[in-house]
């Protein structure tokens, strides 16, 4: 059985027969520039996706990211030592969506990468095992509830920028006109193409849940019961 794995990224990973690089004119004088590159490259990485077969505990594919989670190209060939006994796991990662990355991976292929850009922002009208967004909704920072954004139509959110991005932090939630807060991931297909999409829905508030969330804020936001 095939499984993903998010992972946070380590110098341990490497595989030890990689030579670290000292500088890039060593590198350049011994003819390992390539080597250097590499190493810049690794320097970046913040996590790893990693496929494997859960029968044979062996990796059959790898995507590393750095801290936009964008993913870095370059990698390919780059061998990682796990032990699967003591990773740290982040969380498990859908295959149907690392194979949708793992295609875009070290190509440039623009018209796949809009295709696939375009299969995920439909999961705003049509997301897997919850509900939609009604719209209007609101983007909320649940540690700074003072600055709202208001977001009236699905079209509105998916094709403005400033709406979609890394930009987005882990507090910040999308409350829809029914009061169903909205957890969103972010997945970055290669810079500048990524999408913010409804991943669970948290919790459901009434208008008097919602009234202490906003607190004094004076944004006029009802809830449609």
């Amino acid at each position: 059985m095939t499984e993903v794995l998010q992972i946070k990224h380590s110098e341990s990973l490497i595989d030890s027969k990689w030579t670290k690089p000292q500088n890039w004119i060593l590198s350049l004088l011994t003819g390992n520039l390539s080597n250097y590159r590499l190493g810049r490259i690794l320097k970046r990485i913040d996590y790893w996706w990693i496929e494997f077969d859960s029968n044979d505990v062996k990796i059959k594919r790898k995507i590393g990211f750095d801290v936009l989670k964008s993913p870095l190209s370059g990698l390919i060939n780059i061998e990682l030592q796990i032990d699967f006994n003591s990773l740290d796991i982040n969380y498990k990662i859908d295959p149907a969506l690392f194979n949708d990355v793992w295609n875009l991976y070290d190509k440039r292929d623009f018209k796949m990468l809009t295709k696939t850009h375009s299969k995920y922002l439909e999961f705003w009208r049509q997301p897997n095992n919850i509900e939609a967004p009604k719209f209007p909704c609101i983007i909320i920072d649940l540690k700074n509830t003072k600055e709202i954004i208001k977001v009236d139509t699905t079209e509105q959110l998916i094709n403005q920028p400033d709406y979609i991005g890394y930009e987005w932090t882990d507090s910040e939630r999308l409350i829809d006109s029914k009061g169903n807060v909205y957890k969103t991931d972010y997945f970055n297909f290669g810079h500048p193409v990524g999408v913010v999409i409804p991943s669970k829905i948290e919790r459901t508030l009434n208008n008097t849940q919602l009234s202490d969330i906003l607190a004094n804020n004076k944004t006029i936001f009802k809830i449609d019961n």
